[in-house]
């Protein structure tokens, strides 16, 4: 099955105002994930406005590489993503889950130490 996911970058996004259907999803979810749960509305509407998507990515694809700039913190929406390095899985990731946390530390980004892979 396809994965659907959204990105937080470590700046609001200024593209075109999102779809109220995708703000509700990511909203929900961050709602079920112990560290965003406790935030007061506003704060956890404020974050809202950092993620772009969500999106659908394709079984088989990748969302990035090991060895990638990372830019994005990936929320996982449904569906399931594998971490990956050398062939080897470190980790899947299903709904309520994030990954590429690290993008989003620091004054610039850093490389990606595993790949993903949606299954």
């Amino acid at each position: 099955a396809a994965a659907t996911a959204a990105a937080a970058t470590a700046a609001p996004v200024t593209s075109p105002e999102k779809p109220r259907d995708g703000r509700d999803r990511i909203h929900g979810l961050l709602l079920e994930l112990e560290p965003f749960a406790a935030l007061e509305t506003a704060s956890l509407k404020g974050l809202c406005r950092h993620f772009q998507g969500p999106f659908l990515v394709p079984p088989g694809r990748t969302i990035f590489r090991q060895g990638d700039l990372g830019d994005f913190l990936y929320l996982v929406l449904s569906g399931e993503v594998l971490s990956l390095r050398g062939g080897k899985e470190l980790c899947r990731y299903r709904r309520g889950t994030f990954f590429g946390e690290a993008a989003l530390l620091g004054k610039r980004p850093s490389k990606r130490i595993f790949s993903t892979l949606v299954r």
